[in-house]
């Protein structure tokens, strides 16, 4: 029947199965030939010879030959084909195919009630156009091999009825699936059966009564007095006129039904009316409000002004004292006596034990980075602190004489140097902002720029005259004066039509362009002639120079992408690209950088994406501005919604858009089509408390049904685990497999994996608690896509502090540095580093504590380690050759559990276990190399020792 069909909605919840392609190829033929589905007139005669034909004759072959041609036995339903026969049965007979002919039909009075119901068809139309349809087919079918199917006789006793179509037409169905026939035959789909119906025209009921009573017939012999009564009935109808009483009856019916919709048409009107009046009243109000909100603002502004001043002030204070000589001399000092001051509060006799344990195994420096971790965490600090950030623009990035030698001289060395477009919409700016915004384009290092400013019909006249003097002073700077203000969108293709560089840098007209901006930009396209669109990381600067609040991103990920808008600033773009595109769409103000990039994104690929990890944009905090308060502009969040939808529906993905955990974010949630089985992995040596806690919440909590779970007992010699064991079997909840062998997490779940064939692998420790109903269902949907190899889950400790929400490669540079997990013991809520632990997204590991992915990828890879890594880093590793082969590592903040770590194994720094602990450090150094220092999904900007996006003194980049 191809895989093309129709969608279902809320009239055939259970689908139509119909072929798109041939639903629309025969509504656009019966158009040609002025005709419609629902038309009661008889077609021309021989109409299938005309010129018209043609080319609907080369679309019908087109569709057998590309959609059935390996086929031996296909089908088509559309009741649109009836009428269409005759072209149809020619194309049969030129292409020597035997066509047999299913005609199923439903009761005259049951079809009239639905077509009014959905269509608003009188009696007398439905009952004509149902007579007229059963004639046709069965006229075009005459003497072919064909059998009649009485709908309310499949709803009787399908496997009769379908036994009869089997030997009438000589088929052999394959092994029917008993019980999703008997769900999908269900009794509500007789929803106008035995109801009354009432017509103005006896002689259309009585046709309808002679048809449907020799159809009755038909379906269990044909005879020529049934084919007589049948010619009989069409040519009586044939022989109508407009004129007739039966037809001045169906316009009349249809008359009163027009008459209906007008009247109700005008009382909605009415009423609409009366809103609008209400509406213009509370408008008026809410004019008067927001004069006096304004007058406020305007006073907050002048308050906000003065703050900053002061604010500015203190910190000119602050950096004159980091910068002295004595500060520095002391810092150690400082340190030392901090973490001395924190750590006594926090120790306890466990902490003691694992204090000498570290010391004795890694060394004094590595317990000092322990405790620094530790304490800041028990701060809940995350990201960058204000004053951590005046010295790092200070040490790090501030252009030196030297730096800026060093970058000129690179450009004259630069194989290609691209012309850049800095693309700028202005309008109404204060004018010392778009002096400013200017003048940072005009001072760039690199010299190979244009600055194409469109002007949006601005009211205030220092725009026009300051525009225009640096048009003259610069012969760089090109310039476009609107009409008529057409706002951001069209005001930034008005820009983009000046531009002729191979790349466009979009910038706003009162933010500002660091001066070594455009050189990393050009130092990127040479490294990778093939980039299609490239962004930076960014900050924001206030009203006073002050810089501060800098997001440093991680390497392109399209699933952060989708949650916000994490591209942002500074953005640059092929041109070639953006004209291929359209450019900026009207419509999409407030987000249209956001649209924009979507549809370019969808002509190109996520792999010509590049990641500058500089703060290359400072963008500029102003009252009103997003940079203030992202939620400011609420229209431009329902922009970026309409533009996700829209891009969603370019490419052709089924997904639902939610609000996300924070404001302003989103959540992409992907429907199952259908449920494949999931094998749930669950390794155990006795724990019967954890295990128990484990399986009953599996049970209680996932609204997921096609699992299975598998228990694979490593050596349990606990008598109330084994009995537990045995009552899981004989429930059948659960089956257990033993493993008579030394612990090797690998190993066992190797073996587990072979034993299932089920599509999807639920990888669970024991001392796993479900929490969130849709925790598998997430998890499948997302492991389910092509480009995803593994899905991770949100895990916290029964103390509700973040156990796992990913894993960073090069974690911990002088205890193990192999990975460790981010934002670790963060309270639950905690947003995370930009919204991070609210936000699916692509990371370098998950752990496998709680993982999914496909069985297919799995055995792709060839499963963990079994040999080099017995206990630690199995995981790390998995998902490194996940992401070697092409594929990407997922976690998600939907899908949540509390975590009992390690409760049944113990610490991998204990005596016995350390030697191994040490050699699987070595071992994955030795595999990886550099690659684990070099997450992507870590700027490095940030610390790599702590882990918890605190600033990286100094950073890993190059100038």
């Amino acid at each position: 029947m191809g895989s093309d069909f129709l969608a279902a909605n809320k009239d055939n919840e259970k689908g139509f199965w119909e072929h798109r392609r041939v639903v629309e190829m025969h509504e656009e033929l019966l158009r040609d030939i002025g005709s419609s589905w629902d038309d009661t007139r008889l077609l021309p005669d021989k109409w299938w010879l005309g010129e018209k034909i043609k080319p609907y004759r080369l679309r019908i072959r087109e569709i057998i030959e590309e959609d059935f041609g390996e086929v031996k036995l296909w089908s088509i339903k559309d009741p649109r084909m009836v009428p269409l026969l005759p072209l149809w049965l020619e194309i049969f007979a030129e292409m020597e195919i035997t066509p047999l002919f299913l005609i199923a039909w439903r009761m005259p009075e049951n079809v009239a009630l639905s077509l009014n119901k959905r269509d608003g068809f009188s009696p007398e139309k439905s009952l004509l156009l149902w007579t007229m349809h059963n004639l046709e087919a069965e006229k075009w079918t005459r003497g072919k091999t064909r059998v009649f199917l009485q709908y309310d006789k499949v709803m009787e006793n399908w496997r009769t009825e379908f036994s009869r179509v089997a030997a009438t037409l000589g088929l052999t169905w394959p092994k029917p699936q008993e019980a999703e026939i008997d769900a999908l035959i269900s009794p509500e789909l007789r929803h106008h059966s035995g109801k009354s119906l009432e017509t103005t025209s006896r002689n259309i009921e009585v046709w309808a009564e002679k048809t449907a009573s020799v159809l009755a017939t038909l379906s269990h012999t044909e005879s020529a007095e049934a084919f007589s009564m049948l010619d009989a009935v069409h040519e009586e109808i044939a022989g109508q006129d407009e004129n007739s009483r039966e037809f001045m009856s169906l316009w009349y019916g249809e008359a009163l039904r027009l008459r209906k919709e007008l009247l109700d048409s005008y009382t909605a009107a009415h009423e609409k009316n009366l809103t609008i009046g209400q509406l213009g009243t509370e408008l008026h109000e809410r004019n008067l409000a927001l004069i006096k909100t304004n007058d406020e603002m305007v006073a907050l502004s002048k308050k906000n002004t003065e703050l900053y001043e002061a604010i500015e002030a203190l910190n000119r204070e602050i950096r004159l004292i980091i910068s002295s000589l004595s500060w520095r001399i002391t810092a150690p000092l400082r340190n030392l006596m901090r973490i001395w001051i924190e750590w006594r509060f926090m120790v306890s006799p466990r902490s003691y034990m694992n204090a000498y344990r570290i010391v004795r195994n890694f060394g004094l420096s590595a317990l000092l980075t322990r405790i620094r971790h530790r304490i800041y965490l028990s701060k809940d600090q995350i990201g960058t602190k204000e004053m951590d950030y005046q010295e790092w623009i200070a040490r790090y990035d501030t252009l030196t004489p030297e730096k800026r030698g060093k970058i000129l001289l690179n450009i004259k060395n630069m194989a290609r140097k691209p012309l850049i477009s800095v693309v700028m919409p202005v309008y109404n700016v204060e004018e010392a902002w778009l002096r400013a915004a200017i003048e940072s384009v005009l001072d760039q290092i690199y010299p190979h720029l244009e600055l194409c400013i469109a002007d949006d019909c601005s009211s205030q006249p220092h725009v026009r005259k300051l525009l225009e003097h640096y048009a003259a002073k610069d012969n760089r700077v090109k310039l476009v004066f609107r009409q008529e203000n057409g706002h951001i969108s069209e005001a930034s293709n008005s820009a983009l039509a000046l531009a002729q560089g191979e790349f466009v840098a979009l910038m706003d007209h009162d933010d500002l362009l660091p001066a070594h901006a455009l050189y990393h930009v050009a130092r990127e396209i040479n490294a990778h002639p093939d980039v299609d669109l490239i962004y930076s990381d960014e900050d924001k600067i206030d009203i006073t120079g002050r810089r501060y609040s800098p997001y440093f991103k991680g390497d392109f990920d399209i699933d952060a992408l989708f949650a916000r808008n994490t591209f942002s600033h500074l953005g640059v773009f092929r041109r070639e690209l953006l004209e291929k595109i359209g450019g900026f769409r009207k419509g999409f103000e407030g987000s249209q950088d956001y649209d924009l990039l979507l549809r370019c994104l969808a002509a190109s690929s996520p792999k010509k994406v590049r990641h500058i990890p500089h703060i290359l944009y400072h963008w500029r905090a102003i009252s009103g501005s997003t940079a203030v308060i992202e939620t400011n502009k609420n229209y431009a969040l329902e922009a970026g919604r309409k533009a996700l939808a829209e891009y969603f529906a370019a490419i052709g993905e089924n997904v639902k858009i939610e609000d996300g955990m924070l404001l302003g974010f989103n959540r992409i949630v992907r429907p199952l089509g259908r449920e494949p089985k999931a094998a749930i992995i669950i390794p155990t040596r006795n724990g019967y408390h954890l295990l128990r806690k484990c399986i009953e919440s599996i049970k209680a909590k996932t609204e997921y049904k096609n699992y299975e779970i598998i228990i694979i007992d490593n050596q349990s010699d606990d008598e109330l685990a084994k009995e537990y064991f045995k009552a899981l079997e004989t429930e059948g909840t659960a089956r257990i497999i033993p493993y008579d062998a030394p612990f090797n997490y690998s190993a066992i779940n190797n073996m587990a994996a072979q034993k299932t064939i089920a599509e999807i692998l639920v990888f669970m420790n024991n001392d796993i608690e479900i929490i969130s109903p849709g925790w598998l269902g997430e998890m499948a949907a997302q492991a389910l896509r092509e480009d995803i190899g593994a899905v991770g889950a949100k895990l916290y400790y029964p103390n509700d502090t973040i156990q796992h929400a990913g894993v960073m490669t090069g974690f911990g540079a002088k205890i193990d540095p192999v990975a460790g997990h981010l934002f670790h013991t963060l309270p639950r809520k905690h947003p995370g580093y930009f919204g991070r632990l609210t936000m699916v997204q692509s990371l370098s590991a998950v752990t496998a504590a709680l993982l999914v992915m496909r069985k297919a990828v799995f055995e792709e890879i060839g499963g963990f380690d079994e040999t080099h890594l017995t206990v630690a880093f199995n995981d790390v590793d998995l998902c490194l050759r996940i992401a070697e082969k092409g594929y990407r590592i997922l976690w998600t903040p939907y899908a949540e559990a509390y975590h009992h770590e390690s409760a049944t194994r113990g610490s991998d720094l204990a005596r016995d276990k350390i030697e191994r602990f040490k050699k699987e450090i070595a071992y994955m150094r030795k595999r990886w190399g550099k690659t684990l220092d070099k997450d992507p999904y870590y700027n490095p900007n940030l610390d790599m020792e702590w882990g918890n996006f605190t600033l990286a003194f100094p950073p890993r980049v190059r100038d």
